[in-house]
């Protein structure tokens, strides 16, 4: 679990900073080489964290693990919709995806002044940065929700 900060992610070093602060909540790991920092975890690792214990995080704790639930449920059902479109048998991905890597991060991106997600520079956000600039995801599926905030 952790947060990033504002202009904290950056991808090569030519590259301006990403206008986002997030809030990162891992799902079950799995032994995936050594490349995954998370250690092992028979359940949902920051369910336990100490933050979380505080009765104003109640809600955020029970809508955030719901939602959590739900995506890995999507993420299973898009795996077998796969499956099927390239004609592999019934359960060819679930041994990888029994427990996966997941995570559920929660994203905010200020908003700036320049149009299609590119900073302008009128408002001191940071000028040419993106709101969320070019990246992999390495996983199976990056599913996104986009939402105003109010």
């Amino acid at each position: 679990e952790g947060e990033e900060n504002v202009a904290a992610t950056t991808g090569a070093p030519s590259t301006k900073p990403d206008l986002v602060e997030s809030l990162n909540l891992p799902g079950y790991q799995e032994d995936c080489g050594g490349w995954n920092a998370t250690p092992k975890a028979p359940e949902v690792p920051w369910e336990r964290a100490q933050w979380l214990a505080a009765p104003q995080s109640a809600e955020l704790r029970a809508a955030a693990t719901e939602y959590w639930r739900g995506a890995t449920e999507l993420m299973h059902v898009l795996m077998r919709l796969a499956e099927a479109a390239l004609g592999l048998p019934d359960g060819y991905f679930m041994p990888s995806y029994a427990k996966p890597g997941t995570l559920l991060r929660l994203a905010y991106y200020p908003a700036t002044a320049g149009r299609g997600g590119v900073d302008d520079g009128d408002d001191g956000a940071g000028d040419g940065a993106w709101r969320s600039g070019a990246h992999t995801d390495y996983d199976g599926f990056t599913i996104l929700q986009r939402g105003d905030v109010a």
